[in-house]
């Protein structure tokens, strides 16, 4: 019997919930079983964790006691992902200037190889329960992939334009399209949400690869973000660089419809809900009085005027702060 086998035959013997574990004889060989197994067949143990979430209830695969569905659809994508990743299949293709942004995410975040080298006990050595051993080991992948989630959407902040297939060919998705300007007031705050899962929006949109290549010369790779106004300038230039000038509320067309009030939109967000907002952190919550007084003193707006563009701006969980 391989020691990943007999990881697996100990773990179906582990209770579904720490409060039945009366067993201290058998939880420490369970444990001993997991801590050799990281500390010698690391790779060995994540395709373990990977195949028994994945596998259907009640077959073969499925060490894990009671397995439920639960499991699949909370870790299921991830868990396929890295599983994939460390096998060497269904990678992205290297091949070709588009990508899909979901093949660039799944790309980025690397399947949890790189994170493989480190596991180790010390994060399961409280588990009493293939659940919390389960959880332990998802928690960082998902925090991954959220990761590289969220710096898809800092790229297209920046300026990098997205495409789509129509009628066999790829077309530019215009800026002002509600799912760029989505995606970039999320990018603009390197909105990290929780995810287990590549969102569909990844499998509809690409990115061309001459074009990131030539992003990551105009933002390299450093500890410090570019203020929004340096973020302004790079990516105008940027734009210019590639051959496709910013357009709609970025750079508005000559001709194209506008008011005063749209073009202080981008101003309100730009200044009040850039990269330090957090929707969960009320100290960098702007108050409306102060939004208010801001765009009365300095562009000359009524109170209503000025109301109405902080509607526009304030997410709705902070209307009235």
């Amino acid at each position: 019997m391989t020691l990943q086998s007999k990881a697996a035959g100990d773990l179906k013997e582990t209770p579904p919930s720490a409060a039945n574990v009366r067993d201290d004889e058998a939880l420490a060989q369970w444990r001993a079983t997991i801590k050799e197994l990281i500390e010698t067949e690391p790779e060995s143990f994540a395709k373990m964790v990977c195949r028994g979430v994945l596998a259907e209830p009640g077959s073969q695969g499925a060490w894990i006691k009671d397995q439920r569905d639960g499991y699949r659809r909370a870790y299921g994508a991830v868990a396929r992902m890295t599983l994939d990743a460390l096998e060497g299949i269904n990678q992205p293709s290297q091949q070709g200037d588009v990508v899909s942004l979901s093949e660039w995410i799944t790309s980025d975040f690397g399947g949890g190889r790189q994170r493989i080298d480190f596991l180790y006990y010390g994060h399961y050595k409280d588990a009493r329960t293939s659940h919390e051993l389960i959880y332990t080991f998802f928690s960082p992948l998902i925090d991954g992939l959220s990761h590289s989630i969220a710096l898809a959407t800092q790229h297209i902040f920046h300026g990098v334009p997205v495409y789509e297939m129509q009628d066999s060919q790829y077309v530019l998705v215009e800026d002002d399209a509600e799912i760029v300007a989505y995606l970039r007031q999320r990018g603009s705050r390197y909105d990290l949400v929780s995810s287990s899962h590549i969102p569909d929006w990844a499998d509809q949109l690409h990115f061309k690869r001459t074009h990131l290549k030539t992003h990551d010369l105009f933002f390299p790779a450093t500890d410090r973000e570019p203020s929004l106004e340096e973020v302004a300038q790079l990516r105008t230039a940027y734009r210019h660089a590639i051959g496709e000038p910013l357009s709609s509320s970025n750079a508005r067309r000559p001709g194209s419809s506008s008011s005063k009030l749209l073009s202080l939109v981008d101003e309100v967000l730009s200044r009040y809900y850039g990269i330090n907002f957090l929707v969960a952190d009320a100290n960098t919550w702007p108050r409306q009085k102060d939004v208010v007084a801001w765009l009365r003193e300095m562009h000359g707006l009524s109170e209503r005027e000025a109301q109405a563009v902080d509607i526009v701006c304030r997410p709705d969980s902070l209307r009235g702060k």
